[in-house]
């Protein structure tokens, strides 16, 4: 039996599909619960093992930059550890920032944070480096801002970050 376009309408929208839609939109959450870092917005150290490491493509080109904070420790004792997720928050906003949307901000573990980049150069993965590493003065401006409204004493340490650069050219033309 043929359907006209109103009685095919109706039918796409019976229990069975609704109840799809729902279960979709469920998937969708618990897949960025399990690949999102809760505290910084970047994708974590799952998302990295489980599906980026799968995706990347051996005939495209990429850079990894590794960022390791240092002094966070001597924020996260001495501030509290409050004030050791704000370094980590504002970081992560930092790196999602310095980078394109097909581009990739990780979240490791602690203080150590990963981006995966398709470049055509190592020339560009160092901008990007170099865009992190001048926001970073922005990064304690903030802590120095926070600190004073709660009346602390100034911090004798800056946040600052060590950064590792790797290209990975295919060998496959």
């Amino acid at each position: 039996e043929n359907l006209n376009s109103k009685e095919l309408q109706e039918s796409k929208r019976t229990p069975d599909f609704f109840y799809y839609k729902k279960m979709s939109y469920k998937l969708n959450i618990l897949e960025k619960q399990a690949f999102i870092d809760s505290l910084t917005g970047c994708y974590n150290k799952n998302f990295l093992n489980e599906k980026l490491l799968n995706e990347v493509e051996i005939n495209d080109q990429y850079a990894f930059l590794y960022f390791d904070l240092d002094n966070f420790k001597y924020f996260n004792d001495n501030y509290t550890h409050k004030m050791g997720d704000e370094v980590l928050k504002y970081f992560g906003d930092i790196l999602m920032k310095s980078i394109r949307k097909k581009d990739y901000a990780i979240r490791i573990g602690g203080d150590e944070f990963l981006i995966v980049a398709k470049c055509s150069n190592i020339s560009n993965s160092y901008l990007i480096a170099k865009r992190v590493l001048e926001r970073i003065k922005n990064l304690n401006n903030y802590l120095f801002e926070i600190i004073k409204l709660e009346n602390k004493k100034l911090p004798e340490k800056n946040i600052s970050c060590s950064v590792g650069v790797a290209f990975f050219e295919s060998s496959v033309k």
